[in-house]
């Protein structure tokens, strides 16, 4: 053990350790290449001196954290809900649905409630009570000139009163007027051109026509003339019939163009047309190839290669 001792002091070498107890106590220079001095790697521990275990107290170096350790796993579903949490969610939504119906109707009943006392009131202040009704009634007889005093200052009252209020509400039926009719202005314009264009796309092109057509005509059914065609009289069918006389009697008549219906059809029929030539394809080249032997100047060779061709 002495022995020990003497050769291991903390790991340093007995020099080593004497070197650095100097410099902590300030002692000596000491190179400091001795201070760096490292313990012989071969060197025990002290007596009692547990030796710690390799790795112990970091990771292996390369070993990897458990899988889903520490981070929730990014390919986990939810869990479905049990049945039980699909009916008391169920529950809880059909009782909140049947609590808002219950608060709204009885704000619905209150606002109602509302509005009948406040119609009762007006209603009572309108009338006269059986006191009031005698009192204006004894007043006539007794001092007929006051009450008709204070009849004529009535009517004057409620005559400025009804002449205000009807004031306001022309002031207001003004203005939404003005807001309101350009609008609907714009919508029967909209309705009126579609539904010419609609009989007659051309309409407005043969406008400039219509105007030396209509000079041929009376006067009075050039004035009539004028009226659907500059005031809309009549309406869209009015014009629409103007236009249809004025190509009927000037030879300009100009198809309004397929419909829809029209167009599809059109476009099946040429669908089934393709079709039949795409399955006779064979047939066809056949037939082609067995007439190419015929006489070019032989009638009834060229007519049955047209009829095979064309079937």
């Amino acid at each position: 053990m002495a022995k020990e001792d003497e050769t291991t002091t903390d790991g340093l070498e007995p020099d080593a350790f004497d070197l650095a107890f100097e410099a902590a106590a300030g002692g000596a220079d000491v190179p400091a290449d001795a201070l760096d001095a490292k313990p012989d790697e071969g060197a025990k521990p002290a007596e009692g001196e547990e030796k710690p275990v390799e790795g112990e107290g970091k990771p292996a170096e390369g070993a990897k954290p458990a899988e889903g350790e520490g981070k929730p796993d990014e390919g986990a579903k939810p869990a479905e809900p049990t049945p039980t949490e699909v009916a008391a969610a169920a529950a809880k939504t059909a009782k909140e649905v049947a609590d808002q119906k219950a608060a709204d109707d009885a704000a619905e009943a209150a606002r109602k409630e509302t509005a009948r006392l406040a119609a009762e009131q007006r209603a009572a202040q309108e009338q006269l009570t059986p006191e009031e009704q005698a009192a204006i009634e004894l007043a006539d007889k007794e001092l007929p000139e006051a009450g008709k005093a204070y009849a004529a200052r009535e009517r004057v009252l409620v005559a400025r009163l009804t002449n205000a209020f009807e004031e306001k509400l022309a002031a207001i039926e003004a203005k939404l007027t003005g807001q309101i009719a350009p609008v609907a202005h714009t919508l029967a314009t909209n309705a009126f051109e579609s539904a010419v264009l609609k009989a007659h796309p051309d309409a407005f092109d043969v406008l400039d026509k219509v105007d030396a057509w209509k000079a041929t005509k009376p006067a009075f059914m050039q004035k009539q003339i004028d009226d659907i065609l500059d005031h809309a009289v009549g309406g869209a069918q009015a014009t629409i019939d103007v236009l249809t006389l004025f190509k009927t009697e000037t030879g300009s008549a100009q198809s309004a163009g397929p419909t829809e219906e029209e167009k599809a059809a059109a476009a099946a029929t040429a669908a089934d047309k393709t079709k039949k030539l795409q399955s006779q394809e064979g047939v066809q080249s056949r037939s082609t190839q067995k007439s190419a032997a015929v006489d070019p100047e032989d009638f009834d060779g060229a007519y049955e290669k047209f009829a095979a061709t064309s079937a």
